[in-house]
């Protein structure tokens, strides 16, 4: 045997025995008397990889495709480092070569299915390849059953799964797409038990823990949602208190590596609540020095002079300062009313109801919803427990039931509103909830549709807080969401200038509806329909903020 070839058969010998540095010499051997030799560098750049030593590998896996073209491994390799480089279109173009020359490939249909997310129906095409191609690549199902999970296609998706769901052991996220699909389905109690098997598999599974709330809320068992919504929210955001005591820097002082990716508008949203709480008598005088270190960060992210229309990563000495409260609740504290209701009592809910039913482009607007002790409360819940973890650099926070948008009045109102509208809200399942607080003038959030049938929209505040009472609230369009649109690309890339073109085309001859801002005001709409803040003014100061809270009910499309 030549002395080269058989110097590679032993490099490659030692490659699958796990001897790396035995191996690597091999190569680099055969590379000394062969330079071109496309199966030593392909080794080495395997070897390389897995060092996650990228460049280098990227350097051998390109001679190697160079020098054989025609090897569908070599271009799967040479994809698997681009795409760990970052270079996503070469690594599409890397697979899509590997498909070319082998049509069954299924792991290169798989891995191309993943890079081609942000276009669905592409993605689509090719993990149904991927499965065409070996109908046991479990991982090609899962990726295939999520999108069309993602589509509401949930036939399809349910025939994708049923092999996997046969395995002896079938991964979490099997369980937890199946566990969607009989949510879906309103199947309430199987899909918990679907999560409850994906848990199993999956212990930090923090999706299907998420999904049992909201299964739970399908069921009514509002007390029981309630426990594992705030059980999530302490374990992530916790411990939490009501009275945090004195300020300590050292126990939320971060080390040297310490990052954050955050926004101008939460690090201010932060510092201002900190100082309401401070000066209602919440929190000690000694939470100013805390108020001051998110006050530099904000300061740090200016002196960037980066875009604020877009998350930012802080690091450094202001990251370090806040990293212990950045991602965790300083002051929690759970609300109700007691006794009376907590929707008020000055409106005829039948005739809200008729109304809503007979109304062409399904939009009421509602006065005096909350009962005055009920109002007076959520803001100040929202106002005095720090919940809102999720931002948006346009302007806002935000904040979801599982980081704390879970009060106890919240589900009493619920549950208040699906008996007093027995014929919109009564056979339809509230699944989500969420408030949003803004800064003093803005636009809001661009036009999107909500994953539901009917929202329930509210303002929270002050009488006086608006300086602009003709407009503040949302303007909704009269014109629906296509079914067939992928709603996941459409409503969380909102803001893309693709995105928003593409809505915007659509919208172009939609009658439009503003309903202004009133605190104290509900907005009952199809969920299906465009809408989009209005444009607001807010007065300055942290108790004036605007704040809008969306209740979800029944499912989009039914």
């Amino acid at each position: 045997m030549d002395p080269v070839e058989a110097a590679f058969r032993q490099a490659q010998q030692q490659h699958q025995a796990g001897n790396a540095t035995a191996a690597r010499a091999l190569y680099e051997k055969v590379l000394a008397k062969v330079p071109g030799h496309p199966g030593a560098h392909h080794g080495c750049g395997l070897l390389l990889l897995a060092q996650n030593r990228t460049r280098d590998a990227l350097d051998h896996l390109g001679k190697a495709v160079k020098a054989a073209p025609g090897r569908p491994l070599y271009r799967f390799n040479h994809g698997l480092a681009l795409s760990r480089a970052g270079q996503t279109d070469a690594a599409i173009d890397a697979y899509r070569q590997a498909v070319r020359l082998k049509a069954d490939f299924a792991d290169a249909w798989n891995n191309l299915g993943l890079l081609l997310g942000e276009a669905p129906r592409q993605a689509e095409d090719a993990f149904t390849a991927a499965v065409a191609a070996n109908p046991g690549h479990v991982a090609a199902r899962i990726n295939l059953a999520r999108l069309q999970c993602a589509a509401r296609r949930r036939s399809d998706a349910a025939a994708t799964l049923a092999p996997v769901l046969t395995m002896d052991s079938p991964p979490a996220e099997a369980w937890f797409l199946q566990g969607t699909i009989e949510e879906d389905e309103q199947r309430f109690d199987a899909a918990i038990a679907c999560y409850r098997r994906a848990l199993e598999r999956d212990g930090a599974m923090r999706s299907a823990r998420n999904n049992i709330g909201t299964a739970q809320l399908g069921l009514r068992q509002y007390a029981q949602a309630h426990t594992t919504f705030h059980t999530m929210f302490a374990e992530r955001r916790g411990p939490l208190h009501s009275d945090p005591g004195v300020f300590d820097p050292s126990l939320v002082r971060g080390g040297p590596e310490t990052s954050l990716r955050t926004c101008r508008a939460r690090l201010v949203d932060a510092a201002e609540q900190l100082r309401h709480m401070i000066g209602m008598g919440l929190l000690e005088p000694s939470w100013e020095d805390a108020a001051g270190f998110y006050d530099a960060g904000a300061a740090e992210l200016d002196l960037r002079g980066l875009d604020p229309a877009k998350p930012q990563v802080l690091d450094g000495e202001a990251a370090q300062a806040i990293a212990g409260m950045h991602e965790h609740a300083v002051r929690f504290a759970d609300v109700d009313i007691e006794g009376g209701a907590a929707i008020g009592a000055g409106n005829d809910w039948r005739a809200i109801e008729e109304g809503f039913l007979a109304s062409p482009t399904s939009i009421t607007a509602i006065d005096g919803f909350l009962s005055p002790q009920a109002h007076e409360a959520l803001q100040r819940f929202c106002r005095e427990s720090t919940i809102f973890f999720g931002h948006n650099a346009t302007g806002y926070v935000t904040s979801y039931m599982a980081d704390g948008f879970a009060c106890s009045l919240l589900y009493r109102i619920a549950e208040e509103l699906q008996a007093l509208m027995p014929t919109v809200l009564g056979g339809r399942h509230l699944h989500n909830m969420w408030v949003y607080r803004y800064g003093a003038e803005g636009n809001g959030v661009e036009a999107h549709t909500d994953d539901a049938a009917v929202t329930f929209n509210f303002w929270i505040g002050p009488e006086d807080a608006s300086l602009d009472p003709d407009h503040g609230g949302l303007v909704l369009f009269a014109k629906e969401q296509p079914l067939d649109w992928d709603w996941t690309d459409i409503n969380l890339r909102k803001n893309a200038p693709d995105v928003k073109t593409r809505i915007g085309a659509f919208l172009s001859d939609a009658e439009q509806v503003t309903v202004a801002h009133r605190p104290n005001r509900a907005v009952l709409f199809g969920s299906n329909m465009f809408h989009r803040s209005d444009r607001f003014a807010f007065r300055q100061g942290f108790g004036n903020r605007r704040t809008n809270v969306t209740l979800l009910f029944g499912e989009r499309g039914a």
